[in-house]
């Protein structure tokens, strides 16, 4: 009795540890607003160290290699900072709507290693005020994996039957 015991308490805790979580904390390093032409005009733009603009709405990229594709991603605000007064012109200039935490979030492989590759909206509203993410969590779940059956479907019957006209057989010898 005691063995079957201690072999399901066992396996409970393996199973435990290969499904568990994992998190990281990743930090936004705001820096000085880059002032980009957009045709003639002249726009301060907010800027994060080691991102680059791409486009009208401001994200911060983050990717980071992992051991198991089979992750589900989350995401949760660690600690926030006013925005700039910039920053709210930005905004306020394009029309881009702030509201909850906005991300992507996604495992990709690249020969057969597996990394999360997250973008992430770095503004919310709290309240009445719009602030920038300053840090923020991500947390992997680990997943059961998902066998992808493909079923085939095979055609019952061919052109190539017999009163289905004239077939003729071409070989080539050279190019």
């Amino acid at each position: 009795m005691l063995n079957k015991i201690i072999a399901i308490a066992g396996i409970l805790a393996l199973s435990g540890f290969t499904y568990s979580q994992k998190s990281e904390i990743v930090n936004i390093t705001w820096e000085d607003p880059v002032e980009v032409l957009d045709g003639e005009q002249s726009v301060l733009v907010p800027s994060m160290r080691g991102q680059y603009v791409t486009g009208k709405r401001p994200l911060f990229f983050y990717t980071h290699p992992v051991t198991n594709p089979n992750n589900s991603i989350n995401v949760e605000i660690v600690s926030t900072e006013s925005a700039t007064s910039e920053d709210l012109l930005f905004l306020n200039k394009y029309n881009i709507q702030v509201g909850e935490l906005d991300f992507e979030g996604k495992i990709a492989s690249a020969q057969r290693e597996y990394f999360l590759t997250l973008n992430l909206f770095p503004f919310v509203k709290q309240g009445a005020q719009i602030v920038r993410i300053s840090s923020f969590e991500i947390i992997y779940t680990k997943e059961k994996p998902s066998f992808n059956h493909v079923s085939k479907d095979f055609v019952t019957s061919s052109v190539l039957t017999s009163g289905s006209g004239d077939w003729y057989k071409i070989s080539v010898n050279q190019d």
